[in-house]
């Protein structure tokens, strides 16, 4: 999370931290971060530019909330409060009243993921210099083409390369 002031090339302090948790404070009570919609570096761009980000439907959580996350997304570095300051916000001094509640919800949903196991998300395939990865411990495997005008560079060689290993593996028909 970058605040506006470092985007700008401005002097900051640890008061940058304190964007960074307005920030987390939304994405935690929403799933995703302000502006997650975009592409990171239109979301750069638009960072200084908007108005600082809030609650889309503020109405579905506590006011002690949005007061919480307006101090702490304030632009002006200099409005802005240190993190010593925001201790004192209502929202962190009632953090004793839900403790237990937090702490009964967290044992139920671990007896619920014991009860009925835990549901694994597929690993995010990557790729990097033409090879791919199904998972974080797969080794890299070269990528092959099933459309030739795709290739970076059209040698011989690669044209080759690619047409014998789609062969191998069985696919015989390949696009020019």
């Amino acid at each position: 999370v970058i605040a506006c002031e470092q985007q700008l090339d401005s002097s900051y302090d640890c008061r940058c931290d304190v964007w960074s948790v307005g920030i987390t404070a939304i994405e935690l009570a929403e799933g995703e971060p302000p502006l997650a919609e975009l592409h990171p570096m239109r979301a750069l761009f638009q960072i200084p530019r908007n108005p600082p980000p809030q609650l889309k439907n503020p109405e579905l959580y506590k006011a002690e909330l949005s007061d919480f996350i307006s101090e702490c997304l304030i632009k002006d570095l200099e409005h802005r409060p240190f993190a010593s300051e925001l201790k004192e916000h209502p929202l962190l001094n009632s953090v004793d009243d839900y403790a237990g509640a937090v702490k009964d919800e967290l044992n139920r949903e671990i007896q619920r993921q014991r009860a009925e196991g835990r549901v694994h998300k597929q690993p995010e395939i990557t790729t990097k210099h033409g090879k791919l990865k199904t998972d974080r411990k797969a080794p890299p495997r070269q990528i092959y083409f099933d459309d030739l005008a795709v290739l970076d560079v059209l040698t011989e060689d690669t044209i080759v390369e690619q047409l014998e290993h789609r062969y191998t593996d069985g696919q015989i028909y390949t696009y020019i």
